[in-house]
């Protein structure tokens, strides 16, 4: 009987470090993703790739480029010189800029070198760009496809099949239309199924305001401050969160003809660079503006900061204005800088977009939101400042939630579902949540390091040990069994 082992290397029971060892029983690898702990440093930041010692990889597959899926890619490419490397366009030339931006942090935090850019070009010049819906072969009988997860530029989700069943790696996704790029399609596209799908739990346990009410609000908030005489500081991911709140924006002055200047700093002015140069991957109403030639981002008052001597103005200045800069968590970049100065002045807004790690900065400003004036002070860099500002929260995330979730993995009727990238609390609720909807199907919270084997039956073992559980008859037999589902991949 033929099986499919699921092994995963990093990204179970965290956030970080994607990597999952996918091995056919004739003896195919192909390795989902290779991420790193963006937080941590050294090897620390990498998952186990000791599993790699004993396989030769045919391949490595990226579903997008955020460096908890993507910044292990050098060094696993290093270490498997024969396997093939595949993405969508789009994401090998945002892996190109995160990737090259994380060698040079290391550099500046004198921290290990873990990867050069002399590692991370061969990486890049590897890599094979298919698009969405467009099968090929990672390896000799296993057929591949990158499905659209929405969640940022490029993102897909991965499917891949092969005599031993079909799997469905959800990566990152949404279910609902941002501003860059749509919902997820991969539900809508995989009209019979699928065997076995591994997915995210980021926001297992959450159910998210509308998407336009939380936009709306932030939009508003910016007018009253700046209105006001205030300035806003909204530190955004630098891959896909600054380029929705940009455009969100744009279209916003365009509207109300307000007139405030909007400052773009760090790392997202280069992947705006690539936003423009990706057209077929962005939401039709700016695809077309694209390739119609025109600015997508700075028109209507928003511009790059592209000198110290232009930030120094900035941080001088007390006039109205909006500043978008990376990093999202004030952990690093150049957010930091005008945060010390912004968090001072009353009238201003520090703008909390995105998901704050427990340690970070913008995680401690959130917590102080509450207090009173005086109790109030933030260690930033090697300094403490007073919070004075008031600080907001929006919730712009770029994953599904609990519901979207579940209503995008239900119509698959897995017959095997693992559940990872999350923590604890939003695999435990996601897992109950889906076993509730999914009585037929087997549900379980993926275990760092343990190797799941799927057999074409429908049955799982963990670690080569048989599992039981409610979902078998009295005889040992899956209610779930049945032929793999496949798709005419051509």
């Amino acid at each position: 009987e033929l099986r499919m082992r699921i092994r995963f290397l990093g990204g179970a029971g965290e956030v970080g470090a994607s990597a999952i060892l996918v091995t056919s029983d004739s003896g195919k690898n192909m390795l989902l993703d290779a991420g790193v702990r963006v937080n941590e440093e050294g090897t620390e930041m990498l998952p186990n790739l000791e599993p790699l010692n004993s396989v030769s990889l045919d391949a490595i597959i990226i579903s997008h480029a955020h460096l908890d899926h993507s910044g292990a890619l050098p060094l696993v490419a290093k270490v498997s010189p024969g396997a093939g490397i595949y993405a969508t366009a789009a994401t090998k030339d945002l892996v190109k800029v995160l990737l090259y931006d994380s060698i040079k942090v290391a550099e500046f935090r004198e921290g290990l070198q873990l990867f050069d850019a002399d590692d991370a070009e061969r990486a890049l010049d590897r890599m094979v760009t298919y698009g969405f819906e467009a099968a090929f072969e990672p390896a000799p009988g296993v057929l591949a496809m990158f499905l659209p997860a929405g969640h940022i530029l490029g993102a897909a989700a991965v499917l891949l099949q092969m005599e031993e069943g079909t799997l469905l790696y959800t990566g990152d996704f949404t279910t609902f239309e941002q501003e860059t790029v749509g919902m997820q399609r991969f539900t809508g596209v995989l009209k019979r199924g699928v065997d076995v799908a591994v997915v995210e739990a980021t926001y297992g346990s959450r159910i998210h305001a509308p998407r336009s009410h939380e936009v709306r609000r932030l939009l508003d908030a910016i007018g009253e401050v700046t209105a006001d005489g205030g300035r806003v500081l909204i530190p955004a991911f630098a891959v896909g969160r600054a380029q929705e709140l940009v455009l969100a924006l744009r279209n916003y002055i365009r509207r109300t003809k307000k007139k405030f200047p909007v400052y773009v700093d760090g790392l997202i002015r280069n992947v705006n660079a690539v936003f423009a140069r990706n057209p077929r991957y962005l939401a039709d109403r700016y695809r077309k503006e694209a390739l119609r030639g025109e600015e997508l981002f700075y028109t209507n008052g928003i511009e790059a900061v592209t000198t110290k001597a232009q930030r120094d103005k900035i941080l001088a200045s007390s006039e109205p204005c909006v500043i978008i800069a990376s990093s999202g968590m004030l952990t690093g970049g150049v957010s930091p800088l005008y945060a010390e100065r912004i968090v001072e002045g009353r009238k201003n807004l520090l703008a909390i977009v995105g998901y704050q790690d427990e340690e970070s900065p913008g995680r401690r400003l959130l917590d102080l939101a509450g207090r009173k004036e005086g109790e109030r002070a933030i260690r930033i860099g090697d300094a403490e400042y007073q919070v004075r500002c008031s600080v907001g929260k929006f919730g712009l995330s770029a994953h599904a939630d609990s519901i979207g979730i579940a209503a995008s993995i239900k119509p698959l009727a897995p017959r095997v579902v693992l559940v990872n990238h999350g923590n604890d609390e939003s695999l435990e609720a996601l897992s109950e949540t889906l076993a509730s909807q999914l009585p037929e199907t087997d549900v379980r919270v993926a275990i760092p390091g343990q190797a799941y084997e799927y057999a074409a039956d429908g049955s799982v073992e963990a670690e080569g040990r048989r599992v039981t559980d409610a979902n078998e008859e009295a005889d040992g037999s899956r209610t779930t069994a049945g032929r793999p589902r496949k798709y005419s991949l051509n």
